[in-house]
C-alpha cells in the first residue's frame, strides 16, 4: 500500500506535519524511508491541492481535508481492501 501525503509549504501551514507525525505512529512506518509492513509513505510537493489541505492518496485515490482520524479510517479501508484482493 501507497500513502503519499502532501507536505509543500501551504499544505504545512494546515497542519499536515502533525497528521504526518500521526500517520508514522499509526502505520510504524516513516516517510520516504522505504517499505515497512507492506506499506510505503512517501512526501509529494504541491500537486495543487492547496484548498483541499491536508491532502493525500492512498493506493492513487485522492482524499482532502484529512484529519488523524479521518486518516485512521482510510487505512483500515485500504487495507481492507488490499486483503480482499489478495486472498
Amino acid at each position: 500500500m501507497t500513502v503519499q501525503l502532501w507536505r509543500a509549504e501551504a499544505c504545512r501551514s494546515m497542519v499536515t506535519e502533525a497528521l504526518k507525525d500521526h500517520i508514522e505512529a499509526h502505520t510504524g512506518c516513516r516517510f520516504d524511508n522505504g517499505h515497512a509492513e507492506g506499506t510505503e509513505l512517501e512526501s509529494v510537493f504541491c500537486l495543487g491541492q492547496c484548498a483541499l489541505s491536508p491532502s493525500m492518496m492512498i493506493n492513487g485515490e485522492l482524499h482532502a481535508k484529512v484529519t488523524p482520524a479521518k486518516f485512521d479510517r482510510l487505512y483500515a479501508a485500504a487495507q481492507t481492501k488490499v486483503a480482499e484482493v489478495t486472498a
